[in-house]
């Protein structure tokens, strides 16, 4: 025999829970063991239950409360007074799909049984339930935006069918540590940021990678993405763990991608054109990078790359500003077909020994400044230096710019061991040029 309450303020505010035995089944009205003493709502508070602010009642939920399972049937759905008792979840056969916000903010549920036939689980469905531990969704093919945002206790998913990944899915899921995806070819942007347990991924059909896909999976170590064509922005933003990257189809690596990837020791892109901005930024650990095709190295790709011995850019056109300031360990750099050296591009390098830049026309400002160890460059197409292009190089004895018309101020300020300049003999002009002993004007 049981009780029937249409509302949970016939309960008054403050109820015993006392019998962690007693099972409630939640449906279109709250159905309560008569065993359970309402009589006194002053007695045993610390187990008793708030119907009120979602906050207060967080803080007030029983040790003891007892086992409250809500019967989904594609129809009903939990109000909010409902969300705050549910600890288990059943989806009866037929469901297709469960809706937007249907269980978001359950913060006492636990678990979900079955679920077979669902297709689509809408935009926030599980959003915030903080216990939820595992749900299986065999037949799922589309996962909404939020879907199982913050899901805390979440430690894995299986979704074998699923297609379609909307962004934020599974955001602040950092208990999770495996998911099983193997036919989704869309994922939205951060969908499993701040996955904090995840420790490996095969996305063997995805061919986009959306931005922040990936920020702050703090323990991901490898990733196999075989087919994708294109990864976005911060994609894999401070995977701090990450130590091999498997991407060998992408051509176009957004800005951000690796930015603070601190363990990864090499990478192979071999199809990628575009290499965005601040990319390996602060990979520290970074020692070989392959990168036969890239045409486009954007701003600050390599910045900090403090173990990085050399930069092979075969292909490279373009070379971004401070795209390898302060890779203190740079010994050499191959810039065959680049026309454009930017600004700061290798500023710092403390280790690199020589330099030839066989096509670039223009080397910006402060492009070697302090390459403490310099001893020679070449860059026998240039036609214009900006300022402070080999300031503070102490080591720097030979410099060939048999095109340069004009040297500007300061250009070899603290060159201290410089011995030879090749520069265009017309339209020359040095201005406070120090400690060159010869100087060779040649002819074009």
């Amino acid at each position: 025999m049981s009780t029937e309450f249409t509302d949970p303020t016939e309960f008054t505010d403050l109820i015993d829970f006392t019998d962690p035995t007693t099972t409630i089944y939640l449906d279109d009205a709250i159905y309560i063991d008569d065993s359970i003493d309402f009589s006194d709502p002053t007695t045993h508070r610390t187990d008793a239950i708030y119907f009120g602010d979602p906050v207060d009642f967080a803080d007030l939920l029983p040790r003891n409360y007892p086992t409250v399972t809500f019967v989904y049937d594609g129809t009903n759905g939990p109000d909010l007074e409902t969300k705050h008792l549910i600890t288990h979840v059943i989806i009866s056969d037929g469901v297709v799909s469960i809706g937007d916000g249907l269980f978001a903010e359950c913060m006492r549920l636990k678990t979900v049984s079955g679920g077979s036939t669902v297709e689509r689980v809408e935009s926030a469905a599980f959003q915030g339930c903080a216990f939820l531990t595992s749900i299986s969704l065999p037949a799922a093919t589309a996962i909404g935006d939020d879907a199982f945002g913050y899901c805390g206790s979440l430690t894995s998913i299986s979704l074998p069918v699923a297609t379609t990944i909307g962004y934020s899915a599974f955001m602040g899921c950092e208990s999770l540590t495996s998911l099983s995806i193997p036919m989704v070819t869309v994922i939205g942007y951060s969908a499993f940021m701040g996955c904090e347990s995840l420790t490996s991924l095969s996305i063997p059909m995805i061919t986009i990678i959306t931005a922040g896909t990936f920020i702050d999976c703090v323990s991901l170590t490898a990733i196999s993405l075989p087919a994708a064509t294109e990864i976005g922005s911060a994609a894999f933003q401070r995977c701090e763990s990450l130590t091999s990257v498997s991407i060998p189809m992408a051509t176009n690596i957004g800005d951000e991608s690796f930015y603070g990837c601190v363990s990864l020791t090499s990478i192979s892109l071999p199809a990628a054109t575009v290499i965005g901005d601040s990319e390996f930024y602060g990979c520290e650990s970074l020692t070989s990078i392959s990168l036969p095709a890239a045409e486009y190295i954007g701003d600050s790709a390599f910045y900090g790359c403090v173990s990085l011995p050399s930069i092979p850019l075969p292909a490279a056109e373009y070379i971004g500003k401070r795209v390898a300031k302060g890779c203190v360990s740079l010994t050499s750099i191959s810039l065959p077909v680049a026309t454009m050296i930017s600004a700061y591009a290798f500023d710092g390098c403390e280790s690199l020994t020589s330099v030839s830049f066989p096509m670039a026309t223009i080397i910006n400002d402060e492009t070697l400044s302090g390459c403490v160890s310099l001893t020679s460059v070449s860059a026998p197409a240039a036609t214009a230096i900006g300022n402070n292009v080999f300031s503070g190089c102490s080591s720097l004895k030979y410099v060939k710019l048999s095109r340069v018309y004009y040297v500007p101020p300061n250009t070899f300020i603290g060159c201290d061991k410089l011995e030879e300049v090749d520069v265009a003999w017309y339209t020359l002009r040095l201005d406070k040029l120090n400690a060159i002993t010869e100087i060779f004007c040649v002819s074009d």
